[in-house]
């Protein structure tokens, strides 16, 4: 399915930008509490205190708003991806440990328990077909950068190969976070530990 067009319209007037925040913060809320499905702009209309009319004027939809919450979500995460590229292109013998990817996938699990409804955004933003775009442009955008910064600092690399090699690294994350986010009778540090090792493939390639 094509991904939709995104109204989102952000506010720059203080009092405009704290009903924008009180719009986000309560479609996080009323996700974790409720079914995608039973969420409605109405309901999240109601539970931040403003009118509908008020959440149009900034959101086109529902999805438009969920997808907005999942934006603000993956992008704390990202930051942390984006951290990585920094310290190769500082460091040409940076490598990547699994123990040091482990601490990483350990801190977006925490980010993701800290957001607000940040489990069930991390869900929908898979299961449901108008917001997958959300994910797969991050995992895109990240793994264009982290090769970026690998192949300036190492030219004899294969881009395309790297590329291959980090956008799966991205996806075996995302999917450790939610399988043990999912299912808390899961042994998450074990969990986290394994995926950690297949991630830590990327820089066993550089180095190699």
């Amino acid at each position: 399915m094509s991904k939709p067009d995104i109204a989102t319209s952000v506010p720059r007037q203080q009092r405009a930008i704290a009903t924008y925040e009180r719009l986000l913060e309560s479609a996080g809320e009323l996700l974790a509490a409720h079914d995608f499905e039973k969420v409605s702009t109405n309901l999240i209309a109601e539970h931040a205190g403003v009118s509908p009319p008020a959440l149009y004027r900034y959101f086109a939809d529902k999805y438009d708003l969920i997808g907005a919450v999942g934006k603000r979500w993956i992008g704390l995460k990202d930051k942390l991806i984006l951290n990585i590229g920094t310290q190769i292109k500082e460091d040409p013998d940076y490598v990547l440990t699994s123990p040091m990817v482990e601490d990483l996938l350990r801190e977006m699990v925490a980010i993701t328990e800290d957001f607000t409804g940040g489990v069930a955004v991390m869900r929908c933003l898979r299961t449901v077909p108008q917001l997958n775009h959300i994910v797969n442009e991050s995992h895109d955008e990240m793994a264009r950068s982290l090769c970026e910064a690998a192949t300036s600092v190492h030219t004899e690399l294969d881009e395309a190969e790297i590329y291959r090699q980090v956008r799966l690294s991205m996806e075996i994350g995302y999917s450790a976070m939610e399988f043990v986010l999912g299912d808390p009778s899961i042994d998450r540090k074990t969990t986290l530990r394994d995926a950690s090792l297949a991630i830590a493939a990327f820089s066993d390639l550089i180095q190699s």
